[in-house]
């Protein structure tokens, strides 16, 4: 199923209703049983939500959702710039939790070419100080990419646009100003 498959579970694992599902997997189960919502992401086995359901002020059941790898892209995939930019979740380990939409193979080859991990590591000392960085990369089109941290969860938003497209916005401001 495209859209995921929900579920309610127990304390001691038991699932309620839904898929049958394993909290060793997904960390977010057991802390949303300690009355936090979460997110968490395991390669190849995609992406989980749990949110704690109350009962007298106790947690009781846990209701989650769990969306399958191959079908992230489709249920969360991204652009920016009125889809002339790309966007992509990714991990800090580096893993694609959540690829551009409409991914190609060269768009992943581009993104582990040499003058891209330059780019990132510009980015990367950049976020050391910061939670949003960015870096012109020249490339056969050159190209901004910016890096920021997601809010409450561990991933990253990656993006990339067109040098020509990034500038369009500018050009409209300064037209304005002046």
């Amino acid at each position: 199923n495209k859209s995921g498959s929900y579920g309610v579970i127990e304390l001691d694992g038991e699932v309620l209703y839904g898929k049958k599902i394993s909290m060793e997997n997904f960390g977010n189960i057991r802390e949303a049983f300690r009355g936090n919502r979460g997110v968490s992401y395991v390669k190849g086995n995609g992406m989980m939500f749990a949110v704690p359901v109350y009962h007298n002020g106790n947690v009781k059941y846990v209701l989650f959702k769990h969306i399958d790898e191959r079908y992230l892209g489709d249920t969360f995939g991204m652009s920016c710039y009125d889809g002339k930019g790309k966007v992509l979740l990714a991990t800090r380990d580096e893993d694609i939790v959540v690829p551009f939409e409409g991914w190609t193979q060269e768009e992943y080859f581009f993104l582990c070419s040499k003058t891209m991990g330059k780019c990132f590591e510009e980015i990367s000392e950049k976020m050391k100080i910061s939670t949003g960085a960015a870096a012109f990369c020249e490339e056969e089109t050159p190209q901004y990419v910016f890096v920021a941290e997601v809010g409450e969860i561990d991933f990253l938003i990656v993006g990339m646009i067109e040098e020509e497209y990034a500038a369009e916005g500018i050009f409209i401001i300064v037209t304005l100003v002046f």
